[in-house]
């Protein structure tokens, strides 16, 4: 947690949790890349899966997963349902020799604990690029986003404890659902 930044300490009095009336439930720390799963809890999220299939990387694809033209990878499309009602769109790219045996049994839960639990992987941190967007047909469509709603769109690569990425992912969030935070702490 002092790495988190979520405790400090006071000289001759001890170690204090940090707390904070802005952040809620919904909202997801910059940090985090463990999964809406995790977070939320398995009994609140379910899955729509659009697209499940395997392609071979475009360029962007092999330069943000560090692959070659010919390594296959899973192109996966879900609506992530919060409660029932439609929270995160996820197109989420992955290498197929690195996640062997992904099946729209694993994609209907969680894929990070399948990483974790099933293939052994740590995953060790991501980069992360958050922008607002303009609705997409998909977003209009699944998330049930109007013409003119803003989008909250986050694009990542997470990494393995080895330093190889497993994921190229875009995230896409209706305005009124999602929040992410940081707590930019410093060291005295």
């Amino acid at each position: 947690m002092a790495m988190e930044g979520l405790v400090y300490r006071q000289r001759g009095a001890g170690t204090f949790v940090m707390k904070n009336a802005l952040i809620n439930k919904q909202d997801a720390s910059l940090r985090d890349y463990e999964g809406l799963t995790k977070m939320m809890g398995e009994e609140h999220i379910s899955s729509q899966i659009i697209e499940f299939q395997i392609l071979f990387p475009d360029e962007k694809i092999q330069e943000q997963l560090l692959i070659k033209k010919n390594q296959p990878v899973y192109s996966i499309i879900r609506l992530r349902l919060l409660d029932n009602k439609p929270y995160v769109l996820e197109h989420t790219i992955m290498p197929v020799d690195l996640v062997h045996g992904l099946s729209e049994e694993i994609l209907n839960h969680s894929i990070y604990t399948y990483l974790k639990e099933t293939l052994g992987y740590v995953l060790s941190g991501a980069f992360r690029k958050i922008n607002a967007d303009k609705p997409s047909q998909y977003d209009k469509m699944y998330l049930d986003c109007k013409e003119h709603d803003p989008v909250l769109e986050v694009e990542q690569v997470v990494y393995l404890k080895d330093g190889r990425p497993i994921e190229y992912s875009r995230s896409r969030h209706r305005y009124d659902t999602r929040s992410f935070i940081m707590l930019d702490h410093r060291e005295q």
